[in-house]
C-alpha cells in the first residue's frame, strides 16, 4: 500500500455491488476493508456480497472483525470464527481485529469491564492466531484507545495500526498506518454523508505471498551493513555483513515506512543497505 491511497470501509449496514465499487475506484479510491465477523459465531450478512463485488470491481481488499472480548474462552472463539469465515481467501491489506468493546457487554449480559493488561493479552491472542493461519495482521481502534485502554508498546511492529481520529490533525503520537478521518464521507456509489473514509499514512507491505520455497537473496550489500537483533536502528547490532555477500532472506517487515530484511541467522537488515534478486517474494513476517 502506498501512502495516501484513499478507502473506505463497510459492513452489513451498507449495501454495495461491483458497479457501485467501480464507482468509487473511477473517484480515486483504491481499497475496501469489509466487515467479515462479529462475536463467537455471527457472519456479517454482507461480507460475501461486498467481497466479491470489490474483487469484481478490482478494489484491494481489508477484513476486519468486531471483538466483544467477552471471556479468554470467547474471546478465542471469537477469532477461530473470524478465521473459519475467511479460510483459503487472499486479501491485499491485513485481517484486522476491531476494538470498541472491553467485555462490557456481551448479547445483553454485563460483564464487567477489562483492563488494559488483559486487553492487550486478547489482543495478542488474536494476532498470534490470524498470523498463524498465513494473514498479515492489524488492529483497529480510536486514537483514545490506543492511547488508554491498553498498552500498543506490547504490540509487534509487524501488526498494522489502524485509528479512528475524525477531527483535524490526528491526535496520536504512537505508531499508525492507516487512519480512518471520516465517519460521514460522500463517496460516488457508496453513500452520501454517511461512509467511513480512510487513507495511508505511510507506506506498507501487501498481504504475505506463497513462496513455494524461494527467498530473496541479497546481492549487493553496502560496505559493513550492520546487522540488529530487532529492525529498528536503535536495537542491539549483533553483527555486519561484508560487501557484495550472498546472504538468504527469509522475511521482512515495514517499520515507520521503512523495509527491514531477516536473514537466515535469525538478525534483521535495513533495506536501505541492500540490493534483492527478487524483493516482491520475500513474505511478512
Amino acid at each position: 500500500m502506498k501512502k495516501n491511497e484513499k478507502g473506505f470501509d463497510i459492513s452489513h449496514h451498507q449495501d454495495i455491488t461491483a458497479n457501485e465499487m467501480k464507482q468509487a475506484k473511477e473517484d480515486g479510491y483504491t481499497f475496501v476493508i469489509i466487515r467479515a465477523t462479529h462475536g463467537t459465531d455471527s457472519v456479517d450478512n454482507k461480507f460475501f456480497q461486498h467481497y466479491n463485488a470489490a474483487k469484481e470491481a478490482g478494489m484491494k481488499i481489508g477484513v476486519y472483525a468486531f471483538y466483544y472480548y467477552a471471556d479468554k474462552e470467547k474471546s478465542a472463539l471469537e477469532t477461530k470464527n473470524l478465521l473459519r469465515t475467511i479460510k483459503g481467501m487472499k486479501f491485499d491489506l491485513p485481517v484486522f481485529i476491531d476494538f470498541e468493546n472491553r467485555g462490557e457487554y456481551f448479547k445483553g449480559q454485563h460483564l464487567g469491564l477489562l483492563d488494559n493488561e488483559e486487553t492487550t493479552n486478547r489482543a495478542l491472542a488474536a494476532i498470534a492466531e490470524i498470523k498463524k493461519a498465513g494473514f498479515v495482521a492489524g488492529i483497529y481502534a480510536d486514537v483514545d484507545w490506543l492511547k488508554n485502554e491498553m498498552y500498543m508498546s506490547k504490540i509487534p511492529d509487524d501488526v498494522i495500526v489502524w485509528a479512528a481520529d475524525w477531527h483535524g490533525k490526528l491526535d496520536y503520537n504512537g505508531r499508525c498506518e492507516i487512519r480512518q478521518d471520516s465517519s460521514r464521507a460522500t463517496i460516488s456509489g457508496i453513500g452520501t454523508g454517511s461512509v467511513d473514509r480512510d487513507i495511508i499514512l505511510v507506506d506498507f507491505g501487501e498481504q504475505k505471498v506463497d513462496l513455494n520455497g524461494s527467498f530473496g537473496k541479497i546481492v549487493n550489500c553496502r560496505n559493513w551493513c550492520n546487522r540488529r537483533e530487532q529492525p529498528t536502528e536503535t536495537s542491539r547490532k549483533v553483527g555486519q555483513s561484508v560487501a557484495n555477500t550472498d546472504l538468504f532472506v527469509n522475511g521482512k517487515r515495514i517499520v515507520n515506512g521503512s523495509t527491514w530484511y531477516h536473514d537466515s541467522a535469525g538478525f534483521w537488515i535495513s533495506g536501505y543497505f541492500i540490493k534483492l534478486d527478487n524483493p516482491e517474494r520475500v513474505p511478512f513476517m
